[in-house]
Formats: C-alpha cells, sequence, structure tokens
C-alpha cells in the first residue's frame, strides 16, 4: 500500500487537467504491472498483458492482506484525479454483484459498480459490468470488462 501512497500524493499516472464540460467523468489510469485485486478496463479497450502501454484501466481494487479479514479498497480516476472509494455496500443480484462506493475527499461522488462474473480460472475471473458515476464533475456509466484474483 506504500506505493499507492505516494501514487495518491503526486501521481504521474495521470493527467493532470480537471475535468471540464463534455469531457469524460470516468478517466483512465495508466499504470504498467500494476499489483492490484480487481482490475477492469473500458469494454471498447484492447488489454494485452505483454503491452505496457495498454495497462490503462477504468477501476481498481486493493486487499490489505495484513488484517484480516482482508478488506478491499476500490479506486476510481475522476476528472484525471486518482480518487480512493469507500464501499458502502455490496449486493448480490440477479446478474451477480452491485457494489456501491462514495468517492473519499472534497467533490464527493457516489460510484456503483456492477459485476457479471464469467469465466474463472485458477488464478482470476473474468468480469464485466458498468460503472455508473454521479457527482460534482457530471454523470457518466462506462461499460467495463475485467477480472478480480480468487
Amino acid at each position: 500500500m506504500k506505493f499507492l501512497a505516494r501514487a495518491l500524493a503526486g501521481s504521474a499516472l495521470l493527467a493532470a487537467a480537471p475535468a471540464a464540460a463534455n469531457q469524460p467523468v470516468v478517466t483512465d489510469i495508466h499504470w504498467p504491472h500494476i499489483d492490484s485485486y480487481c482490475t477492469f478496463w473500458r469494454k471498447d479497450h484492447g488489454f494485452n498483458f505483454n503491452d505496457p502501454e495498454s495497462w490503462r484501466f477504468v477501476f481498481f481494487t486493493q486487499k490489505d492482506s495484513l488484517h484480516e479479514p482482508y478488506p478491499e479498497t476500490g479506486f476510481i480516476a475522476l476528472g484525471h484525479q486518482l480518487r480512493q472509494l469507500e464501499l458502502v455496500s455490496a449486493t448480490k443480484v440477479e446478474t451477480g454483484e452491485e457494489r456501491r462506493y462514495r468517492s473519499l475527499g472534497a467533490s464527493q461522488h457516489d460510484v456503483v459498480v456492477t459485476m457479471t462474473a464469467g469465466e474463472a480460472g485458477t488464478e482470476s475471473t473474468g468480469y464485466t459490468g458498468t460503472i455508473a458515476v454521479a457527482g460534482p464533475y457530471g454523470s457518466e456509466t462506462v461499460a467495463f470488462q475485467g477480472d478480480c484474483g480468487v
């Protein structure tokens, strides 16, 4: 988590421009070889493990492996600013799971991640779904694909 604190303090991973009218609310996080639990990218993005330029994500989670029951923290870029998310609720729905988050700090946003599980492997499970964001920067829904560890 130390590397994450450094990234949040002065991230070169994101462009420094604030959100503007007609600009996306959810912006990409370019983080080659990120060590995350869940990593989701835009549904139309071509992720290639061997191409660091393709490591562009719209959402990721970290697990605190030092404290059981291993809490999971979400992160998203809103208006080119990496924001930590507080989990408000997690609910099983007919198609999978719905997680409701709230961004920490000023300009709070509500974030709803609706996840549908796909193929499960030995190290991860694939997911598709949507991320809906609403707050001071505006509202946007992004379709994603990605995976979470097992």
